[in-house]
Formats: C-alpha cells, sequence, structure tokens
C-alpha cells in the first residue's frame, strides 16, 4: 500500500510536469504564430520625367505576413498595376505582372513605373500634336487605409492626363483582405444594404451640402440612389463608400464619398465582420 501511494504520487508529478510542459509548448507556438501573423508594409515611390510625359508610383508594398494574406495581396497589386492604359493598341503582354523579388518593394515599383510607360511605339504615332497638346502623365498610389488585427483594407487610386484632354481622369479600386487567409472581401460584408443606402443618402445630403434628400436627389444623374461600383472598404474613420467620377454625377461633384462611423458600422456589417472591427469603436 504504501508503494502504491508513493507511486501515486510519482505519477501525479509526472502527470503536472507533462502539462506544464504542454502549456508552455503550446505558449511558445501561441507566440510564434503570433509572430507569423505580424503585418509590414513598405513604402516605396518611383517616378520618371521624359519628353512628353510625366509618371510616378507611390505604393504600399507588404512584406511580412501569413504567406497566404502576401500572396493574395500582391496578385491584387499586380493587378491593379500590370494594365498600360496608354499602349491599348500595342500591348502584347495582357497580364505581364511582376515576376521578381517578391520581397524587393523598390524592384515591384520600378517594374510597373517602367510598364505603365507609354511605348515609343505610341509616341511615334502621335508625335505629331505632341508640341501642340503638350505632355501625358500618369500618378499611380497604392494605399493601406486601414490595418487591424484582422482585417486591412487597400484602395488603389490613378490620376492620368492625356494629350489635349479637357482635364485629368481618376480611376479606383479597393478591398479588404482577411489578414490571416488573404480572402478578399467588398459588399459581402453588408448584412442590409437598405439601411446601407440609409447611411449612403444621409453621407451624400452632408457631402453635396444641402438640406434634404431631394435636393441632394436633384444632383444626381438618375436622381435616385445605388451602391458605388467601387466595394466598400476600411478607413480610419469607419466604413467608407466613394463613387467615381461621372458615377451618379457631373464631373464638378468630384468623387462623392460617405464615411460610416464605426459606432455604426455593427447595423451594416454582417456580425462575423463586426466582430474584426468592433475594438475600432471608442
Amino acid at each position: 500500500m504504501k508503494n502504491l501511494k508513493t507511486y501515486s504520487k510519482i505519477l501525479g508529478f509526472i502527470l503536472l510536469s507533462s502539462l506544464m510542459i504542454v502549456s508552455c509548448n503550446k505558449k511558445s507556438s501561441d507566440t510564434q504564430k503570433t509572430e507569423l501573423q505580424k503585418i509590414e508594409y513598405e513604402k516605396v515611390t518611383d517616378s520618371v520625367s521624359v519628353k512628353y510625359y510625366d509618371g510616378k508610383i507611390t505604393l504600399q508594398y507588404p512584406t511580412n505576413g501569413e504567406k497566404s494574406y502576401l500572396d493574395s495581396v500582391r496578385m491584387w497589386i499586380d493587378t491593379m498595376l500590370c494594365y498600360n492604359i496608354f499602349n491599348q493598341e500595342y500591348q502584347t503582354e495582357k497580364f505581364a505582372i511582376f515576376t521578381g523579388n517578391k520581397m524587393n518593394a523598390k524592384d515591384v515599383a520600378k517594374y510597373y513605373m517602367k510598364k505603365r510607360m507609354p511605348s515609343k511605339k505610341f509616341f511615334d504615332q502621335i508625335s505629331n500634336n505632341m508640341d501642340e497638346f503638350g505632355s501625358y502623365e500618369l500618378d499611380d498610389s497604392i494605399s493601406v487605409t486601414y490595418l487591424g488585427e484582422h482585417l486591412t483594407s487597400l484602395t488603389f487610386w490613378s490620376y492620368s492626363y492625356y494629350m489635349g484632354a479637357a482635364h485629368g481622369s481618376i480611376a479606383m479600386s479597393s478591398t479588404v483582405f482577411d489578414n490571416q487567409t488573404g480572402k478578399q472581401y467588398g459588399y459581402d460584408m453588408i448584412a442590409d444594404t437598405t439601411k446601407l443606402k440609409t447611411f449612403i443618402t444621409e453621407g451624400l445630403i452632408k457631402y453635396f451640402d444641402v438640406k434634404t434628400e431631394q435636393e441632394m436627389l436633384e444632383r444626381l444623374f438618375e436622381h435616385k440612389i445605388s451602391l458605388p461600383q467601387m466595394p466598400p472598404y476600411f478607413t480610419k474613420e469607419g466604413l467608407t463608400l466613394t463613387y467615381l467620377q461621372y458615377e451618379i454625377a457631373a464631373y464638378a461633384a468630384g468623387m462623392p464619398k460617405v464615411v460610416i462611423a464605426w459606432k455604426d458600422c455593427k447595423e451594416i456589417l454582417k456580425p462575423e465582420f463586426f466582430n474584426k472591427i468592433k475594438q475600432e469603436i471608442k
């Protein structure tokens, strides 16, 4: 009996020690997991100025994070930048994305800076009119508008000016990434589009600086509220929706923007998405 009690004590000690080791290993594993999930971006710029053309790229590029996240964000950046708007008739590579060192943000910016320039063939085609109308311009920017614990928002902004145009044009796109899997989200985050349109209506009344909904609707082409073509994204102020030039109103109206405050996002987002950003509510 005495030996049995002694054995039981020893067994208990071994079991307790094993649990402590497992607990320590779990904490160590959790720490490593957290380190793997840490997301870092590097901001780089590249520019070129030659006769008849000025170009610039400002790029926030992911350099650390989960592999699936990095792959997804980098592919989105490639997709935004791989198309040359000036060389539509002369571009032979329809999806010539960057294939160099994905860890080198400067190389990425330099590659797309060169790729998005008008080609010599393009300049030769319109050279007779260049002195009369001036130069071409292209200013691209990819920015992180929100980097939370669970989600990241990025926007693509591109200003271009064509020879002889009355004004430049702006193109934009946006998306939301899951920081773990890299999955992209847009309107699928929204639980109630009817409620969303209510917030958009209030936001547009404020944007156009009018007093009534009817006054605001009179500024719109269709005299009714539609969801922006550009998916919703997050900024430090909350959920943001932006209309493109000429999408709902005249050029003079700019790009109407509506921001739904963090505290109101609970009424708009699906619970699984609100839970990912609720720490932002002060």
